[in-house]
């Protein structure tokens, strides 16, 4: 709590490290490592009258007609006063400020800069010429190996701050000079991440070898030549070579701070100041300072709490002032930093709560005031508001108080708080440095030693400094952002703030004063030659325009230019540079004209490109700032509209023309129980979304049940009804079941009527299996008590008499069968009994006249049986299986089957269970969700699409290669298996699929084909998950309409398209192909007419 600090103005400091006016000689070396070569610095001679500067069309002019023949002739562009603000009285001897000029030189000039400043340099009115350095900002990140498990160093900005040092050519941040004492129980110094950055007390260096420490016999030890029991630098501490130890083993002091028995000093200590680019193990903010042991803990003490935490303070403070001013007498001149250059910043990673004592808050007091030293302490782990409990030392006054925050900047859950905290600090997962390793730790504890080592690096960037302005600067500079929109508990509408003034910030706090501070705002994405949506695909061109901030509160920025760049092999960029101009602080540099352009080949993995803006600019003082700005661009093969925000849409979309009015629309449901009908745009159509009552697991079906023209839409819910609705909305039937319905319904022809039945099974351990009418009549001899739990079943006519039997896999007893209608009197068969459960909803597969049943099971086997009850195959896989299986034609005598697992790899067998060629695919997640199949490409091949639960989406090859622009990173979880349509009818074709936050929809740019493939969850509209293959069905004279290959178009090809238009029947390969007259890539109405008007003709 700083209430009594005395507060300085600094606005008048001189910056001694970076800003100086350059000494004017003759220029001789020229580097362009180091100097601009378009631009350079001349000084008049000082009785040469100051230059007026003026244009006349476009043509350079000034005063002094033999410079203006010089400008002239040696392409000189521009010329403008240094130090535009400078008079006679600023000056050096025979240099004079105001007589400074900088020229630019023509980016065209044949000349080269030495050419040209050697000529102007022959003139008797030039005093001299001067080459212009060029002072970077670079970011730098240290090669020790733990730095990834620092999010400490990012949240505090050091890797920004460490830019303002030239560290390429070799200026390095920290100051050994800065000393951060780690006042707490003892710190292993000999720790190979911390012993080079020991401090090292050369006042009383006996010995005189520049050291106090020795590495003797495999092992660091006190320099034994410099313990001669004498107190060398006056400080009153004998031998004290390192630090000290004012608790010892039970209370006496010694002069050797180390530990081997508590690890919290130690931890504290890396955090200060880790030897940092050392190539092991972790880093500091305050990079190379010097780390003050301070023992406050006594070996015998078992608890490591502190013993001797004041007599501790004390010595660090003095240490600190003596450092710089050995023999000195404190106090004498009433300021210490007018005395000593040097001073302490004592970390205090401890404290209690009670009442204040005078003592211990004269020692704080002394410390400050008489030997110039910045305190710190941290606020506690007690989740308490330090305005109800006093907390000490942190509460007294001359301490800066510490609170945790995470590193995205929420408040510690163990924190205190409170108007008595000053300052808030990383305190969560902090890694640093333990005796004999490194370990994790949270608590205030590593909070304060976090804002202790920003104060490092801002001292060693400012030595000329005292206590109080330092404090006074990081406070000021602490970035309030962990009070916009989060932490809204901790401050109120009167300004009041109980996590301090901000976290704290190295970056700003260091350079706000010689700097701007440029970053992204927001980009302009605009395509130039793509199929007219705003979204940028492969293949396209677009234009960007990049718009920067310029944060309030640090130097205005001038001459800012941005490059662009890009690593992606598959981004070309055409137009790479802008001119910004001056960006104010507190300003935005806009960029709305000269955009800069580039292309997109057809094969970029689609998603998050990153792209890289070179910013230069100039600030005040000669300092320019160079910095790198990565963002991503978004290439992406969204549909236009698409994604739709949702909670959970686990039902795999249903995608037609559900009301028949030629355009399509996409059905499906969510968590929170609504069906949605939506249009490709993402509107939902008149009376949806409708509410069912609770979660929507499963996928909807849809046909014209009761043959009267119109589709119904059937959904299950969790509420335990069944719906039927129109196309309006309007609810036909609502069947409660009085049981779980969580899978998908099913449509097809059960009895012996004309009209269509809709089955489902119930997912409770005594599960029914229910068919039932239009009208929500059951069929006769339904609800059938199976007595199991089961998600979908499958539908296919097994005994070929011309009705539907009800495939089933159960998860209760484990059973694979299906139930026979038998006229009213159903019955089942089981075919197979296992020892897993199977999660998976069934499959049928049909080649020629045999059938198999196929599901897979969380035993991690997909089984396949067989018509007798006996196994096909078993296919094992790494882990359960919750897919089930999708089907596809390989060639003229085998049939794909594919499907995903928990153990990360998407799969594709054949039909009798040997792997294809290509696959297994290691997908980098778990598939638990059916794939889709299609023609992706239109290649006259089929693509598999499959997705996975960490929100990948990927298109395989029928050889296990990956299509191009896959795979594509969406971000959340895939929970509903993908639909594969053409939407927009513009012949490519467009993939939706449900997350855990959204519906999908992605538009493939290439023209593709989705007749004859298992291209939705079950396969078809009604969600049978049938599917026939015949080797025999090529035809040898193919043609369009002749869908039976007899020759002939005729009426039995006509009823043939209408079973596929209806989902009576699936086409084969070469059906499908001959089915779809008008080639628009579906099987629907207009192919009935077609083949019509071909039998009229």
């Amino acid at each position: 709590m700083l209430s009594s600090i005395k507060k300085k103005n600094y606005s008048l400091i001189i910056l001694g490290l970076f800003l100086w006016a350059p000494i004017c000689i003759k220029a001789n070396n020229f580097d362009s490592n180091y100097y601009y070569s378009n631009q350079f610095l001349f000084c008049l001679d000082k009785n040469v009258e100051q230059l007026k500067i003026s244009r006349d069309n476009d043509v350079l002019y000034t005063n002094n007609l033999s410079l203006n023949i010089f400008i002239q002739g040696f392409d000189i562009d521009h010329i403008e006063a240094w130090l535009p603000n400078s008079t006679e009285n600023d000056r050096d001897g025979d240099i004079f400020l105001n007589r400074i000029y900088r020229a630019y030189i023509k980016s065209n000039s044949p000349l080269s800069i030495q050419q040209i400043t050697q000529e102007l340099g022959k003139f008797d009115f030039i005093h001299s010429y001067e080459y212009e350095r060029i002072y970077k900002t670079n970011s730098f990140i240290p090669n020790d190996p733990m730095i990834n498990q620092q999010c400490s160093l990012g949240a505090v900005k050091a890797y920004d701050a460490w830019s303002l040092w030239d560290i390429e050519n070799g200026n390095m941040p920290g100051d050994e000079n800065v000393i951060l004492a780690s006042v707490d129980s003892g710190v292993q110094w000999d720790h190979p991440d911390l012993v080079d950055n020991i401090w090292q007390n050369l006042g009383e260096d006996a010995d005189g070898d520049g050291k106090t420490i020795e590495y003797i016999n495999d092992e660091w030890v006190l320099d034994p030549g410099d313990i001669n029991g004498v107190d060398d630098d006056g400080n009153t501490y004998t031998d004290d070579l390192i630090g000290w130890d004012p608790s010892g083993i039970s209370g006496g002091d010694d002069n050797d701070p180390n530990t081997q028995v508590h690890s919290h000093g130690t931890h504290v200590a890396g955090t200060l100041a880790a030897a940092t680019n050392n190539g092991i193990g972790v880093a500091s903010a305050a990079f190379n300072s010097s780390i003050l042991p301070v023992k406050c803990t006594r070996d015998n003490n078992n608890e490591e709490t502190i013993n001797d935490g004041y007599p501790g303070i004390q010595y660090a403070a003095k240490a600190g002032y003596y450092l710089g001013c050995q023999g000195c007498n404190p106090g004498t001149s009433g300021n210490p930093g007018d005395e000593s250059p040097t001073f302490a910043i004592i970390q205090n990673s401890w404290g209690n709560y009670g009442f204040p004592s005078t003592y211990e808050q004269t020692v704080i007091n002394n410390a400050h005031e008489l030997y110039g030293a910045i305190i710190l302490a941290s606020a506690g782990n007690d989740n308490e508001d330090l305005d109800l409990n006093d907390h000490y030392p942190s509460d007294y006054d001359n301490v800066i108080n510490v609170a945790a925050v995470s590193c995205n900047g929420n408040k510690a859950s163990f924190s205190n708080y409170g108007s008595a905290v000053d300052l808030a600090a990383p305190g969560v997962g902090i890694m640093s440095t333990v005796i004999d390793g490194y370990e994790s730790y949270d608590g205030t504890s590593m909070a304060g030693p976090n804002a202790a080592s920003c104060i490092g690096l801002l001292a060693s960037f400012h030595p000329e400094m005292n206590n109080d302005e330092i404090i006074e600067r990081i406070l000021n500079t602490a970035d309030d952002f962990i009070y916009d929109g989060m932490n809204e508990n901790y401050q109120d509408n009167f300004g009041n703030r109980d996590l301090g003034q901000g976290m704290v910030d190295c970056f700003k706090a260091v350079g706000f004063d010689i700097i701007p501070n440029l970053s992204y705002s927001f980009q302009d994405l605009i395509p130039l030659d793509g199929d007219g949506d705003s979204n940028v695909n492969p293949g396209e061109s677009a234009e960007l325009g990049i718009y920067l901030y310029n944060e309030e509160g640090w130097t205005d920025a001038t001459n800012v230019v941005g490059v662009l760049s890009c690593d992606n092999p598959g981004i070309d960029i055409i137009n790479n540079t802008y001119n910004y101009g001056d960006i104010p602080a507190g300003g935005f540099g806009e960029h709305f004209e000269n955009l800069f352009r580039f292309s997109i080949s057809d094969d970029i993995q689609v998603g998050d490109v990153e792209f890289i803006l070179n910013i230069t600019a100039d600030g005040p003082g000669n300092y320019s700032l160079d910095k790198d700005i990565k963002f991503p661009v978004s290439i992406n093969l969204n549909q236009q509209n698409w994604p739709q925000e949702f909670n959970q849409v686990q039902s795999s979309p249903l995608i037609m023309d559900i009301d028949m009015d030629g355009d399509i629309e996409i059905v499906f449901g969510d968590y929170d129980g609504f069906l949605h009908v939506m249009n490709s745009s993402g509107q939902e159509l008149p009376g949806f979304p409708f509410d069912t009552g609770d979660d929507i697991w499963g996928s909807i079906a849809s046909a014209d049940i009761n043959l009267d023209g119109s589709n119904e839409i059937v959904v299950c819910s969790k509420s335990k009804h069944l719906y039927i609705l129109d196309i309006y909305g309007n609810v036909i039937l609502d069947y409660n079941a009085n049981q779980f319905l969580m899978g998908t319904p099913s449509i097809g022809n059960i009895d012996s009527d004309d009209e269509l039945e809709i089955v489902f099974g119930a997912y409770t351990n005594s599960g029914d299996v229910f068919a039932i009418n239009y009208d929500g009549s059951n069929v006769e001899g339904f609800p059938y008590d199976l007595n199991e739990k089961m998600q979908g079943v499958a539908l296919a006519d097994i005994n070929n008499d011309g009705l539907d039997e009800i495939v089933f896999s159960t998860e209760s007893e484990n059973f694979i069968g299906f139930i026979n209608f038998n006229n009213g009197n159903p019955y089942s068969t089981i075919l197979y009994e296992g020892s897993d459960k199977f999660k998976s909803d069934p499959s049928v597969l049909k080649i020629e006249s045999n059938f198999y049943f196929i599901s897979g099971s969380d035993g991690s086997k997909i089984y396949s049986v067989d018509l007798n009850g006996d196994i096909v195959f078993e296919f094992e896989t790494g882990a359960p299986i919750q897919t089930s299986v999708g089907f596809g034609y390989v060639d003229e005598q085998t049939v794909g089957l594919f499907f995903g697992s928990q153990d990360n790899f998407m799969y594709g067998i054949d039909q009798n269970g040997f792997i294809l060629d290509g696959w297994p695919i290691d997908v980098g997640g778990k598939i638990n969700v059916t794939p889709a199949i299609s023609d992706l490409d239109g290649d006259g091949q089929l693509e598999v699409v499959a997705a996975t639960d960490n929100g990948m989406i990927a298109a395989f090859n029928l050889d296990g290669s990956v299509l191009q622009n896959f795979p594509i990173t969406i971000g959340n979880s895939f929970i509903g298996s993908p639909t594969i349509v053409d939407i927009d009818l513009d012949n490519d074709l467009e993939i939706y699929i449900g997350t855990t936050a959204s519906l999908v929809g992605l538009d493939y740019k290439l023209e593709g084909d989705v007749i004859g493939y298992w291209n939705m969850y079950h396969g078809n509209y009604k969600r049978t998950s049938f599917y026939e293959f015949d080797p025999n069905m090529n035809c040898s004279s193919p043609q369009l309409g002749d869908i039976n290959c007899d020759g002939e178009v005729d009426v039995l090809d006509i009823m043939m398209v209408v079973d596929f238009v209806l989902d009576v029947s699936f086409p084969f390969d070469y059906q499908a192909w001959s089915s779809d007259l008008n080639t628009d890539a579906n099987i629907n109405i207009f192919d009935v007419i077609s083949i019509v008007v071909i039998i009229l003709d």
